[in-house]
């Protein structure tokens, strides 16, 4: 899994994933087998939130768009190009 997800380390990962099943948001299910195996996936709280995360993390990127646009061009350009359109 932490080679299909770039920029975060394994620590991190760890921790972001631990913290996801102590909120009951997915399982983990360990394979004891010659090479240690373990599958994630969402709880039955997970598939009825999972449009509310998807949601969200829209809101969020949106925010840091609007934080960067304001960054980049201060508020006033900002606010002047918006109400242009």
């Amino acid at each position: 899994m932490q080679f299909g997800i770039e920029g975060i380390s394994p620590k991190v990962l760890t921790e972001n994933l631990k913290q996801l099943e102590d909120d009951g948001i997915i399982k983990r299910q360990v394979f004891a087998e010659v090479a240690l195996r373990v599958e994630y996936s969402l709880t039955e709280f997970g598939e009825k939130n999972a449009l509310l995360w998807t949601r969200l993390q829209t809101l969020v990127m949106s925010a840091n768009n609007l934080s960067e646009k304001i960054k980049t061009n201060g508020l006033n350009r900002l606010l002047i190009y918006k109400t242009l359109i």
